[in-house]
């Protein structure tokens, strides 16, 4: 009994951990003041879609190392893998004043 709640409270610890994998690509230009960024994001949890955040967090990130504010112009999302949530979003944005 002791051990099997040991194992259960490891499992959830170890996915409550690792529940969310995300990565974005580099920036592309598009055209002036125009850019695109790739993220994409594996999770556990059905429904969690990190990959836009984190698109979005990259871009604000870029356009504020301008001293200039991002604003979303454009975005495509792939539709998740049942199972587990495998999201891939592309972000168009610009840089403005």
């Amino acid at each position: 009994m002791r051990l099997t709640t040991l194992v259960i409270a490891s499992t959830t610890l170890l996915l409550a951990a690792c529940n969310t994998v995300t990565s974005s690509g580099d920036i592309v230009i598009l055209g002036r003041d125009t850019y695109a960024v790739n993220s994409r994001s594996l999770s556990l949890l059905q429904g969690k879609n990190d990959a836009a955040a984190n698109g979005a967090l990259k871009a604000e990130a870029y356009c504020n190392q301008q001293g200039k504010h991002m604003q979303v112009t454009g975005s495509e999302a792939s539709p998740p893998v049942t199972g587990v949530t495998v999201s891939k979003t592309m972000l168009i944005f610009t840089c403005t004043d």
